[in-house]
């Protein structure tokens, strides 16, 4: 199937608005254009356009995917699966469950010094 630059936008739209049945997807988006994902690898190799379109979309679906986890549309287990194995997510080590202790330090400062330093006045006292 030949490319057509009408596709940018129109991947675009599909993927903010979808069809008002399920998700959106980049095979369902190739079917409702009559074309087929290899198409749409194609034209994201061949067109720099197209490829900036394209990881938009992937950006939008990761974000509805992470919002529907949130209000439990989606299964969260899923999501994160889904992510990880398809988008390139994953935790950061602290989320990992890292446990080494590192040190936090405090400094609690008088009402006086507080307001001195949001006025913009850093002279120390």
């Amino acid at each position: 199937m030949e490319y057509n630059k009408e596709y940018c936008k129109k991947m675009l739209n599909f993927f903010t608005y979808g069809d008002g049945k399920a998700l959106p997807s980049f095979p369902k988006f190739a079917f409702s254009i009559g074309a087929h994902t290899a198409d749409l690898e194609r034209w994201r190799q061949e067109n720099g356009e197209f490829a900036m379109a394209y990881e938009e979309c992937v950006a939008r679906l990761c974000d509805m995917l992470t919002d529907g986890a949130l209000v439990k549309r989606f299964d969260s287990s899923f999501v994160k699966f889904l992510l990880s194995s398809k988008y390139g997510f994953s935790e950061s080590e602290e989320e990992a469950g890292d446990d080494t202790p590192f040190e936090v330090k405090i400094t609690v400062m008088g009402t006086e010094k507080r307001e001195e330093l949001e006025n913009g006045n850093k002279d120390n006292k």
